[in-house]
């Protein structure tokens, strides 16, 4: 019988689309109107309940796809909800997230809505503006340094 020998030395930080703790958050259930990756930002859908994936400077931001264990898992090992499936989306509180950038603590919070400079994965999340393809998110801050593509904090209040 095979027996493991070798150990990392760390373990991962997060799940994108984890929550960090149990300290004080909120989540809402909301509709995915798009496919949506955990740990993406996610703004008002069409429908009065739904999600979506950004698509314009001007869309509202909602929160954070949390990252769940139930419904039904994605035989490719994908990590999403798909289309008209109930979303957790937190909209207090902290998260993993993967940060395209790179950051450190308290730099501001910004979502991709184009691809530009910066990244090009819609809904992603960094640290620059990126000229007008990446726009602030209110009350948000990044908790933990990460370099471009790494596992990070976000806090939303």
């Amino acid at each position: 019988m095979p027996v493991q020998t070798d150990y990392a030395l760390y373990t991962e930080r997060g799940f994108k689309g984890q929550l960090v703790d149990e300290e004080l958050h909120n989540v809402t259930t909301k509709i995915a109107d798009v496919v949506i990756p955990y740990g993406t930002a996610v703004v008002r859908g069409a429908a009065d309940n739904g999600v979506k994936i950004v698509t314009a400077n001007t869309d509202e931001f909602v929160g954070i796809a949390l990252r769940t264990l139930s419904g039904s898992p994605e035989s490719d090992g994908a990590e999403q909800y798909e289309v008209q499936e109930s979303t957790n989306v937190l909209d207090f509180g902290k998260v993993y997230v993967s940060c395209e950038s790179g950051c450190v603590p308290g730099d501001k919070v910004y979502m991709r809505v184009s691809s530009g400079d910066g990244g090009s994965v819609i809904g992603a999340l960094g640290n620059t503006a990126d000229g007008d393809t990446a726009v602030l998110v209110p009350n948000a801050t990044w908790e933990t340094t990460a370099t471009v593509g790494a596992t990070a904090v976000v806090k939303l209040r």
